[in-house]
C-alpha cells in the first residue's frame, strides 16, 4: 500500500554509496574550518560552564550549602536535558518529514553537482537551526526550576477558593506549571510548524518549481495546525482558572460578569477549538477542502469576538452597572476575604481606644510612662547617619551606609534598663582611598574590611548637640556595650572581591597615635586557594590575571566574594525576596546581620494585589549573616506557611526552626518594616469587612503626612519602646497612625509587636467616631504657626544665613494613665545643620513637643516636658562626647581657666534658657487668654 506522505516526482535524495566526498573540494575545508571554529567555542562556552560549576561548589561549600547547590544544579541539568531533547526529537521529526515529502509534483531538473552541494548545506543548517533552538527551548525550562520543584514538592493551603472550590495549592503550585507546559508545547509548535514551511519552501526551490500544498504537505502541516488549536483549546480551559485574578469587575476576582459571561464564553471557546481542530485532522486524511480550514479560523474569530468580547461587555452593560452594589456583593464579600487572608489582616486585633479631644498630657501621666517617654526616638536615622559619617569615620576609606533602630538592655547605676539605640557599622568603601593608593594589593589584600561600629541612645545629647556614644571610636569604646570582634568583612558596601591570609598584612585599623595595626584573618570565611586550579579557576571568574601571578597570594588565602548582604543571601536562596531595611546586632562581643526574608506569590485567588505585583506575602524567614565569617543561618519564622513548607521540601538543610537562634539574637529580631508598609497599605481597605461599607469606600483611609525637610510627604513606620494601651509592660513596636481619605484628623492607628511571645502579633486601635483628634499634619502646622517657636527659628535658622533647621521625623505616640484614660503625645526633633562645603553636620538642638492643646520647644526632651505639662524643672544635660572633641586638648593651668569659664558661660546659657521658657509660659498664657481656653 502506498502512503500517503508519499508524493510523486522521483526519489528522495541518497548519499553516494562508494565513499565519496559528497562536497567539491574546494568547499570541503572551508566548512570543515567553519566547524572546527564552532566546535572550539562550543568547547569554551562548556569549560566556562563548568568552571562556575565548579567555584559555585566551592564557594556554596564553604557555606556548608552544598546540597542545596546541587539540588538546583540537577534540576536545570534535567530540565535542560529534557527540554532540548523533547524540542529536538520534535523538530528532528518535522526536518525529517520535509526532506521525505518536500517533492513538488514537477521537478525541474537540477545539475548534480549543485544538488550534492546544495541538499547537505540545508541538511547540516537545518540541523544546526533545530539544535540552536533546542538550546534556547531547553534553557527556557531550566529557567523555571523553581515552578518545577515546587509543583513536585506542593503543599496544600488548606483553604479553597470561594468559585471552583480547588485549594489554594492549584493556583500557587500547580495552574503555573500547567501554564508553562502549554506556553512551551505552543512556542514549540509553532517554531515546528513555521521551521516546517520554511522547509518545504527550500526544499521546492531547490527542485525549481513553486511551493505548493501537495497531499503530503498538507497532511504534516493540517497535522501540526491541529496540535495548535488542541493546545490553544487546554489554554482556554486554563484561562477559566485565572478568572479568580480578573481585574475586570468591582474588585481583583471574578465577579459577576466573569461568572455569568465570560466563565460560560470559555467553556464555549475551548469546544470550538477542540472541535477545528478535529476538523482540521479529518480535512488533512478525508475531505480535502481549504474551504473547511478557512471556515474553521472564521467560526473561531466570530466566537472570540463574540463570546470573548461582546458578550462580557453586553451583561456588565445591562445587568451589572444599574444594579452593581446588588450583583457585585458576594463577590466582593469574597475579595474582602481573601484579601485580609493572603495579607494576613485576619489576624489583626481590633482595639478600640477611647480619648478625649484637646487632652493635655500631664506629668502624672509622662510619670506613669516613664520607660516610654525615655525611649522617645529623637536621633532619626538620616540625621544619625550624616552625623556619624562625620564625626566617627575616622578615616577616609570608612563609612556608615545606614542606621538601625534597635533596643538593648544597658546597666546604668547598677541597674539594667531596656533602652532604644541607633546603631551603624563603620565599613570599608575603598573608593575613597586617595588615588595613589588606589592599586591592587591596596583594593584587594591589604584593605579588606570595615572596623567597628557605633552605638547611641535614642534620648541623650551632648551640649553640642551630638549623640552620648554607648559605643564609639577605634579601637572600640566599648565599656558600655562589649565588642570583642569589630571586624566587618560583610556587610552593605560593595567590593567584587579580596583577598585574605595572603602575605601582604591585612590592615586592621590605624589608632589616633601610633602606627597602623596589622593582622591576619582568622575566620572561615571565604574559599580556600589551596591549589593552582582553584587559582585558575577564580582568575577567570573575575577575569583578573593578578589572582594567577600574584606571590603575595599562598595556599592558605582565603578569596572572599558575594560580600553584601542581598547578594549573599539570593546567592544560596534565589527564591525568597528580602526586605529592603537589614539591621545590624551585636551579640556576644560579636557582629551579625539580621535580614527579614518573605514568600510572596501572584497567584493567591480573589486577593488584591499590592501594587500590581504580589498578592500574598509572609515573613517566612530570617536570616543571621556572620559579619566576621560569612555565615549563614536561615531561621523559619512562619512554621505554617505552605509557601516555606515546600522550600523545606525541597532543600531540608537549609532551614532551622526559630527556636534554635540563639537567645540572645532572637531578643533583637523585630517585626519588618515592608511586611508592616505592605499591611498598613491594604489595611487601609481592608479594614472594612462590610460588603455594602466597602463598595462605598464610606470610611476608606490613608497615610497621613508629615513635614520632613520642608516639605510634606507620606509617614515611614517608626519603632517605640511603648507600653501598649491596655498591657502590662513595654515592648518594642513598629507604629503607624491612620487618617480618613483626603482629611488631616486621625483615625487610629495599627502597631506591630516584636517582644517574646507576642512577637508577630498586630493590633489596631480606632478612635471613636465624631470626634476630632490632631493628625501629624495638623500638629506639624500648628507647630510652623505656634508664634513663640517661629521666633526661636528665626533665630536660630536666619534666612540666607549658613545655619538651616532641620525637622525630623514627628512621633505619635500613644499613652495610657489609668484603663481607658488615653492621651497622645506628638513628638518632634528639631536639628540644625551647617554646612560646609560638600560635609553637612546635623545637630540635634531642640526638641519639640505637642498634646491636643499646647505645642513646647526645649533644649531637651525632660525640659520640653516641663514646658508642655506646665511643671518646669532643670534637668542635667549629658557631657559632651569626648569622641568629638580635639585630640590634642590643653592640659594644665589653662585647661583649668578654660573650664571656668566655660562653667560660667554654661550658667549663664541655663539661665537664658530658663527666662525664654518662663516668657514662652507668659506668651502661651496670653495666647490661651485672648482664645478663651483659659475660664
Amino acid at each position: 500500500m502506498t502512503s500517503p506522505f508519499r508524493g510523486s516526482g522521483g526519489s528522495s535524495f541518497m548519499p553516494p554509496s562508494d565513499g565519496q566526498s559528497i562536497l567539491p573540494p574546494n568547499l570541503g575545508p572551508v566548512i570543515r574550518l567553519a566547524a572546527a571554529a564552532g566546535g572550539i567555542i562550543v568547547l569554551l562556552l562548556l569549560l566556562n560552564w563548568l568552571r562556575n560549576i565548579y567555584t559555585n561548589f566551592l564557594w556554596f561549600g564553604n557555606l556548608g550549602y552544598s546540597d542545596v547547590f546541587r539540588t538546583i544544579l540537577v534540576t536545570r541539568i534535567w530540565l535542560f536535558v529534557l527540554g532540548a531533547g523533547i524540542f529536538g526529537i520534535f523538530a528532528g521529526i518535522n526536518v525529517y518529514l520535509t526532506y521525505r515529502f518536500g517533492k513538488p509534483p514537477e521537478i525541474a531538473p537540477l545539475p548534480d553537482e549543485t544538488l550534492r552541494v546544495l541538499r547537505p548545506a540545508t541538511l547540516i543548517g537545518a540541523t544546526l537551526v533545530v539544535l540552536l533552538a533546542a538550546m534556547v527551548f531547553g534553557a527556557s525550562a531550566a529557567g523555571r526550576w523553581e515552578t518545577i520543584l515546587g509543583f513536585l514538592n506542593a503543599t496544600p493551603f488548606g483553604a479553597v477558593d470561594p468559585q471552583f472550590g480547588r485549594d489554594i495549592e492549584f493556583y500557587v503550585f500547580k495552574l503555573p506549571i500547567f501554564h508553562l507546559i502549554q506556553g512551551w508545547m505552543l512556542g514549540a509548535v509553532v517554531v515546528a510548524l513555521l521551521f516546517s514551511m520554511g522547509m518545504y519552501f527550500v526544499h521546492f526551490s531547490l527542485r525549481g518549481a513553486v511551493f505548493t500544498f501537495t497531499n503530503p504537505v498538507r497532511i504534516h502541516l493540517s497535522i501540526l495546525g491541529a496540535l495548535i488549536l488542541f493546545i490553544l483549546a487546554w489554554g482556554y480551559w486554563l484561562d477559566v482558572y485565572d478568572l479568580v485574578f480578573s481585574t475586570g469587575g468591582a474588585v481583583v476576582g471574578a465577579t459577576y460578569t466573569d461568572v455569568n459571561a465570560r466563565l460560560p464564553a470559555l467553556r464555549i471557546l475551548m469546544a470550538v477549538v477542540a472541535l477545528g481542530g478535529i476538523i482540521l485532522l479529518a480535512n488533512a486524511f478525508i475531505f480535502r477542502n481549504v474551504r473547511l480550514i478557512v471556515g474553521i479560523v472564521i467560526l473561531w474569530l466570530g466566537a472570540l469576538i463574540i463570546l470573548n468580547g461582546l458578550l462580557p461587555s453586553v451583561v456588565q452593560r445591562i445587568q451589572v452597572n444599574p444594579n452593581e452594589l446588588r450583583r457585585e456583593m458576594p463577590y466582593i464579600a469574597r475579595n474582602i476575604e481573601m484579601t485580609r487572608a493572603a495579607f494576613a489582616l485576619d489576624r489583626i486585633e481590633e482595639r478600640n481606644y477611647a480619648l478625649t479631644p484637646g487632652a493635655a498630657v500631664t506629668q502624672s501621666l509622662v510619670s506613669a510612662n516613664r520607660q516610654t517617654v525615655d525611649n522617645i526616638r529623637l536621633w532619626d536615622y538620616r540625621p544619625f547617619r550624616q552625623l556619624v559619617n562625620q564625626i566617627q569615620f575616622h578615616r577616609l576609606y570608612y563609612t556608615f551606609p545606614n542606621a538601625d533602630v534597635d533596643r538593648y538592655l544597658i546597666e546604668e547605676n547598677g541597674e539594667a534598663r531596656v533602652r532604644q539605640v541607633m546603631l551603624a557599622t563603620r565599613e570599608l568603601d575603598a573608593d575613597n582611598l586617595p588615588e595613589e593608593a588606589q592599586n591592587w594589593v591596596n583594593r584587594k589584600l591589604q584593605f579588606t574590611h570595615g572596623y567597628g561600629a557605633v552605638m547611641a541612645p535614642v534620648t541623650e545629647v551632648t551640649e553640642e548637640g551630638r549623640p552620648v556614644f554607648f559605643l564609639k571610636d577605634i579601637p572600640p569604646d566599648d565599656s558600655v556595650i562589649p565588642l570583642e570582634r569589630p571586624e566587618v568583612y560583610y556587610g552593605e558596601s560593595r567590593e567584587e572581591f579580596v583577598i585574605v591570609n595572603s602575605n601582604q598584612a591585612e590592615l586592621d585599623f590605624e589608632p589616633e597615635v601610633g602606627d597602623p595595626i596589622y593582622q591576619a584573618y582568622q575566620g572561615s570565611g571565604g574559599v580556600q586557594l589551596s591549589s593552582f586550579f582553584r587559582r585558575v579557576a577564580y582568575a577567570l571568574q573575575f577575569r583578573d590575571f593578578n589572582v594567577l601571578i600574584s606571590g603575595e597570594i599562598n595556599s592558605q588565602s582565603r578569596v572572599q566574594y558575594h560580600r553584601t548582604i542581598a547578594e549573599r543571601i539570593l546567592t544560596v536562596a534565589p527564591f525568597l525576596v528580602l526586605d529592603s531595611d537589614p539591621y545590624i546586632v551585636i551579640s556576644e562581643g560579636r557582629l551579625f546581620w539580621i535580614q527579614d526574608a518573605y514568600t510572596t506569590t501572584d497567584q493567591y485567588p480573589y486577593s488584591t494585589p499590592f501594587q500590581g505585583r504580589i498578592n500574598y506575602i509572609r515573613n517566612s524567614v530570617k536570616v543571621v549573616l556572620d559579619v566576621y565569617n560569612g555565615g549563614l543561618d536561615f531561621y523559619v519564622a512562619e512554621p505554617e506557611d505552605p509557601l516555606i513548607l515546600t522550600k523545606q521540601k525541597i532543600f531540608p538543610v537549609l532551614f532551622k526552626p526559630l527556636d534554635a537562634m540563639s537567645p540572645d539574637l532572637r531578643s533583637h529580631i523585630r517585626y519588618p518594616q515592608d511586611l508592616f508598609s505592605i499591611q498598613a497599605e491594604q489595611y487601609l481597605t481592608y479594614h472594612m469587612t462590610d460588603p455594602t461599607e466597602f463598595f462605598n469606600k464610606a470610611d476608606q483611609w490613608s497615610v497621613p503626612q508629615e513635614l520632613l525637610r520642608g516639605t510634606f510627604q507620606a509617614m515611614e513606620p517608626y519603632f517605640l519602646n511603648m507600653r501598649l494601651p491596655g498591657e502590662k509592660r513595654d515592648e518594642f513596636v513598629l507604629l503607624l497612625p491612620f487618617t480618613p481619605k483626603d482629611r488631616e484628623n486621625m483615625v487610629g492607628w495599627l502597631a506591630a509587636r516584636s517582644d517574646g511571645e507576642e512577637y508577630g502579633k498586630l493590633v489596631s486601635y480606632a478612635f471613636p467616631k465624631g470626634i476630632e483628634i490632631n493628625g501629624p499634619a495638623q500638629v506639624e502646622k500648628r507647630i510652623s504657626q505656634d508664634f513663640v517657636i517661629k521666633q526661636q527659628l528665626t533665630l536660630l535658622c536666619p534666612e540666607g544665613g549658613e545655619v538651616s533647621c532641620i525637622r525630623g521625623n514627628l512621633l505619635v505616640i500613644p499613652m495610657e494613665e489609668d484603663e481607658g484614660d488615653n492621651r497622645i503625645l506628638y513628638a518632634e526633633p528639631l536639628y540644625l545643620q551647617v554646612e560646609t562645603g560638600d560635609r553637612t553636620f546635623p545637630e540635634l538642638k531642640r526638641v519639640i513637643l505637642a498634646d491636643g492643646s499646647h505645642v513646647a520647644m526645649e533644649g531637651t526632651l525632660d525640659e520640653a516636658i516641663a514646658a508642655l505639662t506646665g511643671e518646669a524643672r532643670s534637668m542635667p544635660v549629658a557631657p559632651s562626647d569626648s569622641a568629638v572633641q580635639p585630640a590634642d586638648r590643653p592640659t594644665g593651668d589653662l585647661a583649668d581657666a578654660l573650664r571656668r569659664e566655660l562653667a560660667g558661660v554654661n550658667e549663664a546659657f541655663e539661665l537664658l534658657q530658663r527666662q525664654i521658657t518662663e516668657l514662652q509660659r507668659a506668651l502661651r498664657d496670653l495666647q490661651d487668654l485672648a482664645e478663651g481656653r483659659v475660664q
